[in-house]
């Protein structure tokens, strides 16, 4: 049985077709940045108004703020259980055994909390990449880049003139030679 040719395209009903997303530049936040929770240590307060200053928040929504607060909370409750951990990593369990501190448990249970929030308000790289924003000293355009490679040019030919090529044994590896 021969498999059945594809519809010509101007008869397809589906057309593939991705959204023209360009990079997001120098928005203004609609609102003024929230202050600070008082309870918070020194660097939860730095790193809240870090956040504050940079671009990706001016994707926060007004409706959004608390569940950024709460991302904020989360990651001052983690340096306080990190900073306990620290003291004391091992803790006699209820036989008298050692286990480890209660606030490992913790930390991991923040950080599972954290990380949907985190990526949801843009605080890490690969998330403001999701979300196209323009990053650091990134300007050059999809097409800037593409011209690059079109014009040709290899770009091994620093290393074809390498003369001091050597093999080296590393310790503790087996010889591959």
């Amino acid at each position: 049985m021969l498999a059945v040719p594809p519809k010509p395209t101007e008869k397809r009903q589906r057309r593939n077709k991705r959204p023209e997303v360009g990079p997001i530049v120098a928005l203004k936040r609609k609102f003024p940045a929230p202050l600070a929770s008082s309870l918070w240590q020194k660097r939860t307060v730095e790193e809240w108004q870090a956040y504050w200053l940079s671009d990706v928040s001016a994707l926060v929504e007004p409706g959004e703020v608390s569940a950024v607060k709460r991302l904020f909370d989360y990651r001052d409750e983690h340096a306080r259980a990190l900073r306990s951990y620290r003291k004391q990593r091992l803790t006699p369990g209820s036989t008298g055994q050692q286990r480890l501190s209660p606030a490992f448990e913790a930390m991991q249970k923040l950080e599972k909390m954290m990380l949907p929030l985190e990526d949801r308000f843009a605080l890490s790289s690969m998330a403001r990449l999701r979300l196209g924003v323009e990053l650091g000293s990134a300007h050059k355009s999809l097409a800037e880049m593409n011209a690059t490679f079109d014009a040709g040019g290899d770009d091994d030919d620093a290393y074809d003139d390498n003369d001091e090529a050597a093999i080296v044994d590393l310790p503790g590896l087996p010889d591959s030679r």
